[in-house]
Order: structure tokens, then sequence, then C-alpha cells
């Protein structure tokens, strides 16, 4: 088949032209959002979940570039589909990121996506919009919510059931599997209210989670607004689970006007007390 030798780079170029051409727009995007992030940013937030609405101060470096993600976010990214990383920005410190990864040869899309290490181990399990067919919404055929059927409306919760990987050699025996209706029993009280609503604010949203890593995933491009969206979404799931208390992706600045009025309303110190010698040479004058 001497075809072959023709079709085959053919086939090659086509796949580079259509996964390896630099979004220009996209990166632009991404770069306005950068610099909204991080420390004396000017950026409001408003209320959600656990937070309160917030302004904060003057033009800051933007959100940090790292090189790589740690290996527990890095695997639930590939989980998700992974790709080439466009960048990954620094929302926490060793705790949680922003990915942007591009769609390469074995990936089908473009993504973005917050992931961050988790307070405690969860069942791995995998929240999904439902597809659209024809204009409706297909059955819901994953875990139920009975007591929120405006949320399984938009999404389907499927459990991992895949066996959970062998420990290291020299390690304590693992514990029993949990069964499936113990797996779902923690993912319902996982899912909570709070986080099952800020779903729904965001209902093209893909949610990971494998033992102490989640990953909230957007496919396909995402402008800056998008993606002030996917971490506002993930801030509030962040707070209930996060690692280290589940600190803000927005980062955490002190006003310093209250930093001022706290030091004005701070009561005066006492006046020094007088050493003995001085009491007596007082006395003796007196």
């Amino acid at each position: 088949m001497w075809w072959m030798s023709i079709v085959g780079p053919i086939l090659v170029a086509l796949i580079w032209l259509s996964t390896g051409r630099r979004d220009r727009r996209r990166e632009d995007e991404v770069e306005r959002w950068r610099r909204t992030m991080g420390p004396k940013s000017v950026v409001k937030k408003e209320a959600a979940g656990y937070r309160s609405t917030k302004q904060v101060g003057d033009v800051g470096p933007g959100a940090k570039v790292v090189s790589a993600l740690p290996g527990p976010l890095q695997r639930v990214l590939n989980a998700a589909g992974a790709g080439d990383a466009l960048g990954h920005y620094e929302l926490v410190p060793k705790i949680a990121y922003l990915s942007v990864m591009a769609a390469n040869a074995m990936t089908g899309s473009d993504l973005q996506a917050v992931s961050g290490k988790l307070e405690a181990d969860a069942p791995a399990f995998v929240v999904r919009p439902l597809q659209i067919i024809e204009g409706e919404r297909a059955a819901n055929t994953g875990l139920e919510f009975k007591k929120d059927p405006d949320f399984m409306g938009f999404f389907q919760v499927d459990i991992d059931t895949a066996p959970p990987a062998p420990p290291p050699a020299g390690a304590k025996a693992q514990l029993a599997i949990p069964t499936d209706a113990e797996r779902a029993k923690k993912i319902r009280s996982w899912l909570s209210r709070p986080v099952r609503d800020a779903l729904r604010d965001l209902p093209d949203a893909w949610l990971y989670v494998q033992g102490r890593a989640m990953a909230l995933v957007l496919y396909g491009p995402a402008d800056a607004a998008k993606l002030d969206e996917l971490v506002t979404v993930a801030d509030v799931i962040f707070a209930e689970h996060g690692d280290d208390g589940g600190p803000s992706l927005f980062g955490e600045e002190e006003d310093e006007e209250d930093e001022e009025d706290e030091v004005e309303e701070a009561a005066p110190p006492p006046p020094p007390k007088k050493s003995k010698l001085a009491a007596k040479s007082a006395a003796a004058k007196g």
C-alpha cells in the first residue's frame, strides 16, 4: 500500500493544524484574568457561599505562573482530559491552582480547571452536566438526590467504582473497600447544599474528585469573565472542603483603613509605674 506513505504525513499535518496553532485571543483573555488576581489586585468579588463581597486595592503582579502542579492535582487534571499546558496559575500556594490546557492529538477539547487539595479523603466521583438531546436534557441515571430535584435536572453524579491502587511495599494493609451504598452516602454529604447551589451557577462545569484532590473544569475556550466565574464557584466548594481550612482563592487582604481604625480605637497604655527608689526620693523632698 504505497499510498500510505502519502496519506499518513497528510493526516499528521492536518492534526497539527487543528491542534497545534496558538490561540492568541484565548491567551489574551487568560492574561486579562491573570492580572486581576493575586495580592493588591483591583477586583470586586460579590458574596458567594461563605464569602462576603470585597474590594481590594491597587494593581498588583497578578496570579503567579508556576511550571507544574503537585502530583495529586496533576492526576485529577489528567482524569479530566489534561492536554498541553498553556499555563498553571497559583491561587493558594501549594494548595490551589488554575490550569489552562490546550487540546492535542490525544485529547479532544481545550479546558480550564481549578484544582485544589482537600482537607480529607473523599470517594472518587464525577459531577457532569446532563446531555441535551433534541432540545431536552437526557434522563439522569446517576446518584439520586431526592431532596434536590433541581440539581438532578442539571447534573449527573457518577461514582467511580474502580478499586483503589494497591499500597506501596512496606505500607500497612488497606481498610476494607467501602460498598457503593457507603460511597453514595459520603458523596451526598460532600455535595452539600452550598456546593450544589454553586454548581448550578455554572451549569456547564464538570467536577472531578479523587481522594484528597478536586478539579472544577470548563471545556472549550473561556474568556476572562468565564474564568472569573469558574474560580468563584470553585471558591465556594473550596470553602467547605479545601485543605488548610479552605482559604479564599481570591486571596486575603486586610483593608488599610480598618487597620488605622483599630489603632485609633485601641486603649492607651497605662502610665509606667514609679520605682521604689523614685518614690522614696519624692517623699524625702516633700
